[in-house]
């Protein structure tokens, strides 16, 4: 796998040549535009990927319903993606034959009875498509709409059924659309927001969440593009979802790289039972010295950060210890209760997202303190199959060191792994039931 840094400037470097604005046009699918590739199956494969997970879903069912619910599932196989619905206990050998293939830069997301899948290309580019799912919950054979961008889209964000965002990074612009046709309602630019003062040429938007009628996007301040250095502040965009209009950005010095480069369906950020809304910063995985690692808070209805909140996770009890030797966190999921499961690991070598030195744990965001789940060491780019079920636990997918892949299911009340599926499809990336987030 590319490291994070490599993929970052390949990645821009390709999209800096078609940072125009979004493709205005908006239609269904031509024959060309999509068609469902039939994977064979195959070992675990280790893919060129990084990481990625939604948020908490509010739904509850029993245990007993969610076995026959069918899920959106991707499989990482080689460099490739392939993605569509199947219930956790099918044999994922026959289900891949009629998935969709992507790349591997790639989200996926359910909404409103529909698959969105937003993926990058070798240039840089971006495509959005949308799948609107049949009675069975497949997904059809071509898309049922098609949206291009000229630079790298990495995430989305949904408001409501009239409402998405898409987080066009390497245009410092954030896109409006309606979930059910595509069609671009506002473009929000954030390039006046680059801070000159610590000499920033770009202002890459990040991780976002949505409370009290706002949404928090973070930033990342370019310095210097090729050697991926940014401004040592973290920076979040407030936005009124209602009109589209950028409020302010609120800054804070206690992180680095807030939200950066976050291709993890919003990882590092999330809003709590409380209304209030966390940022995850990976203070620039090692590259630069001085730069801090952590979460840090904006409170429901504020509009700047709570100077009485930062966690940083090297100084947090790990496991029942006073210290850690730990200090990096590359994404998971809000489980409530201000109880976020993620992968937490020692990024000694900050240009080797290859070694397996990553642990599941429970990180505890009030209490400030850390605890592993009872499975191996895995690698850090799993994240996308970490996320909420409708019954309350957690889906996460692993891999060893003898590239074994497996699907769990962690219960936080119990602290019990359940093993879903042993996978042979390559590895599952992205996992999640189909009902709204």
């Amino acid at each position: 796998m590319n490291t994070f840094k490599k993929t970052l400037i390949a990645a821009a470097s390709a999209s800096i040549m078609f940072a125009a604005c979004s493709d205005d046009s908006s239609s269904n699918a031509s024959s060309d535009e999509s068609s469902t590739t039939v994977a064979t199956s195959s070992s675990s494969t280790k893919g060129d990927a990084k990481s990625s997970s939604s948020a908490k879903d509010d739904d509850k069912s029993s245990s007993s319903t969610v076995a026959s619910t069918k899920y959106g599932i991707s499989f990482m196989v080689g460099e490739s993606q392939f993605y569509g619905t199947t219930a956790l206990d099918e044999d994922f050998n026959t289900a891949i034959k009629s998935f969709h293939e992507t790349t591997s830069s790639g989200s996926l997301v359910y909404f409103n009875g529909a698959l969105y899948s937003l993926s990058m290309d070798e240039t840089g580019a971006s495509v959005l498509k949308m799948f609107k799912l049949d009675k069975n919950q497949d997904v059809p054979e071509k898309p049922t709409k098609t949206r291009s961008f000229n630079s790298t889209a990495l995430m989305m964000q949904f408001v409501d059924n009239n409402k998405m965002y898409v987080i066009e990074t390497m245009a410092d612009k954030l896109i409006a659309l309606n979930p059910s046709d595509l069609s671009i309602t506002a473009e929000i630019d954030l390039s006046e927001y680059v801070d000159e003062e610590v000499s920033a040429v770009m202002a890459f938007p990040g991780s976002s969440a949505i409370s009290d009628g706002k949404l928090y996007v973070t930033l990342y301040q370019v310095v210097d593009l090729n050697n991926s250095i940014m401004g040592p502040q973290g920076e979040v965009a407030i936005i009124d979802v209602a009109t589209d209009k950028v409020i302010k950005v609120a800054s804070e010095s206690e992180t680095s790289a807030l939200g950066v480069y976050d291709d993890m369906n919003n990882t590092m950020a999330f809003t709590d039972e409380e209304g209030d809304v966390y940022f995850y910063a990976n203070g620039a995985m090692n590259f630069i010295e001085g730069y801090n690692e952590g979460f840090v808070r904006i409170k429901k209805g504020e509009e700047d950060f709570d100077t009485s909140y930062v966690f940083h996770l090297h100084e947090a009890k790990y496991d029942g210890k006073s210290s850690n030797t730990n200090w990096l966190m590359t994404g998971g999921v809000y489980a409530g209760n201000g109880k976020f499961v993620g992968l937490f690991g020692d990024l000694s070598d900050p240009t080797n997202f290859n070694n397996f030195e990553w642990q599941y744990v429970v990180i505890d965001i009030y209490k400030k303190s850390i605890k592993k789940i009872d499975l191996g060491l895995t690698l850090p780019w799993l994240v996308p199959s970490v996320h909420m079920d409708t019954d309350g636990t957690v889906l996460l997918g692993h891999m060893d060191e003898e590239g074994a892949s497996v699907l769990y299911r962690y219960d936080l009340d119990s602290d019990k792994i359940t093993k879903v599926a042993d996978v042979e499809t390559g590895f599952v990336y992205y996992v999640f039931p189909l009902s709204n987030n």
